[in-house]
């Protein structure tokens, strides 16, 4: 008796949804961003850190271990296990 075909789609959906992702082999560290504890890719750069925040394009200011990161140096910067992050954004008013 074969397993209906609606069945066997189902399973081949699940499957691919819990399969592992290949590319994604990262180790985790955690770092603390704005006092709260979160977990970041070992080999994740400042700039690649902006960019998952949604933060891109925007006027910020970047603090590691209370030093400002230069904005020159966002896309080489690579966070290291207890960096204590803060990420700024300038706000214009009158």
């Amino acid at each position: 008796m074969t397993a209906p075909k609606f069945a066997i789609r189902c399973l081949t959906l699940v499957n691919r949804a819990v399969a592992p992702d290949p590319v994604w082999n990262h180790t985790l560290m955690q770092i603390t961003l704005n006092g709260e504890a979160r977990e970041i890719a070992e080999d994740l750069t400042a700039a690649q850190l902006i960019e998952e925040l949604g933060l891109s394009g925007q006027r910020l200011a970047v603090e590691v271990n209370r030093e400002i990161l230069p904005r020159s140096e966002f896309a080489d910067h690579r966070f290291q296990p207890d960096d204590r992050v803060e990420i700024v954004r300038a706000i214009g008013g009158g």
